[in-house]
């Protein structure tokens, strides 16, 4: 018999300066970053970094979680603890939305993001953090 597992199921992540709800209730989104997070220096401190993730939550409500972001070097940014409250248990899809501010950036390279939830653990994704050509460098 194949036992069907019941778990959270990543949709869809973004990450963005800041995210603002409307009076109609649809999200704005400022500042999207695409594969990378171009900064004119290294070190370097973004004022905040919003973290958007969309869940199908049709077979397992979300009750518990923690995000990371770790660094190149495996230092860890975290964990940011959460707790979805009883009125999400009951709905399809549940979006988390975590702002880290500031967001201090020490070193260039691959940073990825993780979450535990209820105790799993799910690999998010990854982003590059570049430093900016000094002006005149032709881009490659």
């Amino acid at each position: 018999m194949n036992k069907v597992e019941k778990q959270a199921k990543l949709i869809d992540w973004i990450i963005c300066d800041d995210i603002r709800v409307e009076i109609n209730r649809k999200l704005m989104f400022i500042g999207v970053y695409q594969d990378n997070i171009i900064v004119p220096k290294i070190p370097f401190a973004l004022p905040q970094f919003t973290i958007l993730t969309k869940w199908d939550t049709s077979k397992s409500s979300i009750k518990d979680f923690e995000i990371r972001v770790i660094q190149p070097d495996k230092q860890k940014i975290g964990p940011i603890i959460g707790k979805l409250g009883p009125e999400l248990e009951t709905k399809k899809k549940t979006s988390i939305q975590v702002t880290i501010a500031p967001f201090k950036i020490p070193i260039a390279g691959k940073y990825k993001i993780v979450m535990e939830i209820d105790k799993k653990t799910y690999k998010i994704g990854s982003f590059e953090v570049a430093l900016a050509p000094e002006r005149g460098e032709a881009k490659s």
